[in-house]
């Protein structure tokens, strides 16, 4: 699967099921596996929505419109199934 700068993405897995992820960034981003670009194994464990890859980057930037970051909440609410 690719995940997308800015995305959530959710993988089925059952709570308590283990299951190894191979990480591969592309165009140098850093996901914490040593430096830019560099990819890597995880052993991850489903929970009660399964595995979430959040790649919204950091900061998360919100909005300072009340109504704009309503919205955004509502989508990433409903990206996650809730």
């Amino acid at each position: 699967m690719e995940v997308k700068h800015g995305a959530l993405e959710v993988l089925q897995l059952p709570v308590g099921q283990s299951a190894l992820l191979h990480l591969q960034p592309l165009h140098r981003f850093d996901i914490g596996m040593g430096g830019p670009g560099r990819g890597g194994r995880l052993r991850v464990v489903g929970g009660t929505l399964g595995v979430v890859i959040d790649a919204r980057g950091r900061p998360i930037q919100l909005s300072d419109d009340p109504s704009r970051r309503r919205e955004m909440h509502a989508k990433w609410r409903w990206m996650l199934g809730c």
